[in-house]
């Protein structure tokens, strides 16, 4: 395990579990918690925030048998506070698309309880992140932030972000025609110019 790095007052934290085990899944949560607490987020919203990000690590314990997880939390220029679970498996999930999703079906119901608590904030793409090979996603708005955040526009700046803090990396080119696109609350996000530019300028 690698030790948290980053400002929280200013840009966010991340941490990194070479070999993550059970019991680094609670210290993932406080890191979640203590950093978006420190960022700016409610009590209300910081216990949906523990809540999703145990089920996101969780999910990289179980089916990416806890190699090379990593988690960040970090405050986007939109107005809300993003939480990224990495790890090294490309496969991505697909979120349920609505913030009705069935929480009793049996199976994706822990992905349904995070399209849910983030309002559809929250999704999966390839990673940057030299060690990862995907990102799973969510963000929750601050109370003094400027407004609605669109998640098609949040997607595109955590990849830009991604891009320019890590550049491009050859398995994440490769994975790219290999597995599922980025499944949202309004479905498949296509390619929109306007959404990518107004990401890059946040991020400027």
């Amino acid at each position: 395990m690698t030790g948290p790095t980053g400002d929280a007052h200013h840009r966010g934290r991340c941490r990194r579990w070479n070999h993550l085990s059970e019991g680094d899944v609670v210290e993932a949560r406080r890191l979640v918690t203590a950093t978006g607490r420190t960022l700016g987020l409610g009590d209300e919203e910081l216990g949906w925030a523990e809540l999703m990000a145990s089920e996101l690590v969780t999910n990289a314990l179980v089916h990416a048998l806890g190699i090379g997880v990593e988690v960040e939390v970090w405050h986007c220029p939109l107005g809300c506070v993003v939480t990224e679970v990495r790890d090294g498996v490309a496969a991505r999930p697909i979120l349920p698309a609505h913030r009705g999703a069935d929480l009793d079906a049996e199976s994706g119901r822990g992905l349904a309880m995070v399209t849910g608590f983030s309002d559809g904030l929250c999704g999966a793409a390839p990673s940057h992140v030299p060690g990862t090979r995907k990102t799973v996603w969510f963000a929750l708005p601050l109370a003094d932030g400027a407004g609605p955040v669109s998640v098609r526009v949040l997607s595109s700046l955590i990849q830009i972000r991604n891009t320019r803090q890590h550049g491009p990396s050859s398995h994440t080119a490769a994975s790219n025609t290999r597995v599922p696109v980025l499944d949202l609350r309004a479905g498949r996000v296509p390619d929109d110019r306007g959404a990518v530019t107004r990401a890059q300028r946040a991020t400027a």
